[in-house]
């Protein structure tokens, strides 16, 4: 199957970085919303009674655009992260001689979570752009991605203001990508074996999408949210009311206060808006990352082909 070519890491990074991408401009809102619901009644932010509430909050606060706010470090996040996650998740399974009609399960998910944990924390500077340009409901902290970067480092430095939150960032990373890129291949896997699906068929690659979508959404929701608030509280601003900023010494410390102060649901608090981002991403980011690889495998082994009757 052409999907099966392998690439060179170059192809294999665009080809990650342009289908995550895309399906990141598609899903954006779901996971701004997510984030806020997530955030709900916290470090000063808004309480949300309801998924209508936040719904119709966020679209008072200027329309339509304002589900796409922070898209900028998102979009810019996804087309690195991605492309790096992808790049050495196809080259290790190559190396490793696993392909669809053969390989471990159980391989697959330790490959998948290793490629998605070094990656995150390459890129973890933009997810906590992301995360602060989103929860600025009012527009008061930062006038855009790069006002944000810059803002974030003259207030927080380097390490605490970029990297704050990168442990949380990295395990969750590790979780969703074993989740996502080991039960998308091992449920096309399943499906062709036990029942004769083609790789190359739309069926195959959507079924296999929906249940990698899911899966990482149930088995990450816990660590997202820790990772969101944690990420989320910079340094406390003397000008603000005195007990309206919550503070975390550690990402275990926010995730005990979390179970402590709220209850263990928290944990699962925005889970609809992260299964219906999740979800949908999924299925648009693995059927293009599949239709890219069949088409530019195809062009890559004409221009092999080429290239050895050249020399």
């Amino acid at each position: 199957k052409m999907s099966n070519t392998q690439l060179p890491l170059t192809l294999s990074f665009l080809g990650g970085s342009i289908s995550s991408t895309t399906a990141e401009f598609c899903t954006f809102p779901m996971d701004m919303l997510k984030t806020r619901m997530q955030m709900s009644g916290t470090q000063g932010l808004p309480q949300y009674s309801s998924i209508g509430h936040v719904l119709s909050h966020t679209y008072s606060l200027g329309g339509v655009k304002s589900f796409y706010k922070g898209i900028s470090a998102a979009a810019t996040r996804q087309f690195t992260y991605s492309g790096i996650r992808i790049a050495i998740y196809d080259k290790v399974k190559y190396l490793m001689g696993d392909d669809l009609s053969g390989g471990s399960y159980w391989t697959r998910f330790i490959i998948g979570g290793g490629s998605g944990g070094l990656s995150s924390f390459i890129t973890t500077p933009l997810d906590v752009a992301k995360i602060r340009l989103v929860n600025d409901i009012s527009r008061t902290k930062y006038s855009g991605f790069l006002d944000c970067l810059r803002k974030t480092w003259q207030t927080d430095g380097f390490i605490s203001g970029f990297y704050k939150g990168s442990s949380p960032n990295v395990y969750r990373s590790l979780v969703v990508n074993a989740a996502e890129l080991g039960t998308y291949d091992n449920s096309k896997a399943f499906l062709m074996q036990k029942f004769g699906f083609a790789e190359d068929s739309l069926s195959t690659r959507f079924w296999a999408s929906i249940m990698a979508g899911f899966v990482a959404a149930g088995v990450s929701s816990p660590i997202d949210v820790v990772k969101t608030r944690y990420m989320n509280a910079s340094k406390p601003d003397p000008t603000q009311p005195k007990g309206s900023q919550v503070r975390y010494t550690s990402p275990l410390d926010c995730f005990k206060k979390i179970i402590v102060e709220e209850g263990v649901t928290k944990l699962y608090s925005g889970f609809l808006f992260l299964w219906l981002r999740l979800g949908p991403w999924c299925t648009v980011m693995f059927i293009t990352w599949d239709l890219y690889k069949d088409f530019v495998g195809k062009e890559y082994q004409k221009y092999q082909a080429k290239k050895l009757i050249r020399d």
